[in-house]
């Protein structure tokens, strides 16, 4: 393959351990290895321990941060998928499978040799991830279910997550394809999206997220952007849009 790719898995605000334990163990069947807690909102006990049985790698080495502005200073390189069944108008939500049919991370878009990150961002049991959470992520998507029960145990929704993306992005062996990307001026890539030029426009627009009102505009118009993602040109020419207009605004 002319790409390498890397999955991770972040729990945010999780209530049980055990399924903390569980997601371990569905990460080890898909061969995904790096778990981040965000928040976690539950003390690990040996209940996790026994609920991921043989797989334990994830549970071993997995890392605890307590907020949005700490993942995305560590972690600022990655295709953010935000796990959610709620829906609504300010969130339009795709099947993950209709997102990757348009979506590829391997495509012509990605230059060789490039590894590509892949987020798996998945809510608390109780209530899902909530707006602030997907506006810390690039693309919400839902998992595909057809019964009448559509709500997913959260290790059986990563299991499920995780098995779909690989049959769209299968590794080259058992384990990872590579390891994440260094980062190490900790600033963010604006590899899916030109997020710090649409950033400054709204700035200039008066539209920066100081209230709930521009936070949903803010999310709105950057997932309308997403849901196709731009190719490289179409990104620089939305970059250059931005900037344009952000200076002739302030003039």
């Amino acid at each position: 393959m002319d790409n390498n790719f890397y999955i991770r898995v972040t729990l945010v605000r999780t209530l049980y351990d055990r399924n903390i334990g569980s997601t371990s163990r569905a990460m080890a069947n898909m061969g995904v290895y790096e778990l981040i807690l965000l928040d976690p909102h539950c003390e690990l006990t040996y209940e996790a321990q026994l609920a991921a049985a043989t797989g334990q790698e994830a549970l071993k080495n997995l890392t605890i941060i307590k907020t949005w502005s700490e993942f995305n200073r560590r972690y600022p390189e990655g295709w953010r998928l935000a796990f959610t069944s709620r829906k609504g108008h300010t969130r339009v939500v795709e099947s993950l499978i209709d997102t990757l049919k348009k979506t590829h991370p391997q495509n012509e878009t990605l230059s060789k040799n490039q590894t590509t990150v892949v987020d798996c961002i998945f809510g608390p049991e109780d209530c899902g991830l909530n707006n602030e959470d997907i506006q810390n992520c690039h693309t919400p998507v839902y998992l595909n279910t057809y019964g009448v029960n559509p709500s997913l145990n959260l290790a059986q929704a990563v299991l499920l997550a995780l098995y779909t993306l690989r049959m769209q992005i299968p590794p080259t062996n058992e384990t990872q394809d590579a390891f994440p990307p260094e980062n190490e001026a900790n600033e963010p890539i604006d590899e899916w999206f030109p997020e710090t030029s649409f950033k400054k426009f709204l700035l200039a627009m008066s539209m920066e997220r100081d209230d709930e009102r521009k936070k949903t505009a803010y999310s709105s118009l950057k997932h309308f952007f997403l849901r196709n993602r731009p190719t490289p040109k179409e990104k620089k020419l939305l970059k250059i849009l931005f900037e344009q207009a952000a200076r002739k605004i302030k003039n």
